[in-house]
């Protein structure tokens, strides 16, 4: 699980400066504002957590997405870095993306 967790996070920061085409940058975009929503709304759950514990029958605690998610979602509460953060990281892929759509 440790392992997801550092995936998640790599793909967090290395996606701007690493992706050639737009769609990882849009995909990348579109997660760190749904993270940092979260972190405003001030929510203890992941609605697709949510889901995946209704279809499979099992405690919320225990879905794949809940244990891979709840350190991305809980990063940010209460720390202005952590929004700042992310907001340079989504600058980054849109000044990527911008970049990119211009070549093609």
């Amino acid at each position: 699980m440790r392992l997801l967790h550092a995936t998640g996070a790599a793909l967090l920061f290395f996606t701007p400066l690493a992706a050639e085409t737009p769609l990882p940058l849009l995909l990348h975009m579109t997660a760190l504002l749904a993270i940092v929503m979260h972190w405003m709304a001030g929510h203890h759950f992941c609605i697709l957590s949510y889901a995946e514990s209704k279809l499979r029958r099992i405690p919320f605690e225990q879905s794949v997405l809940t244990q891979f998610l709840k350190p991305f979602f809980t990063f940010g509460r209460g720390r202005p870095g952590a929004y700042l953060l992310a907001l340079g990281l989504f600058l980054l892929s849109l000044c990527r993306l911008v970049r990119i759509t211009r070549q093609e």
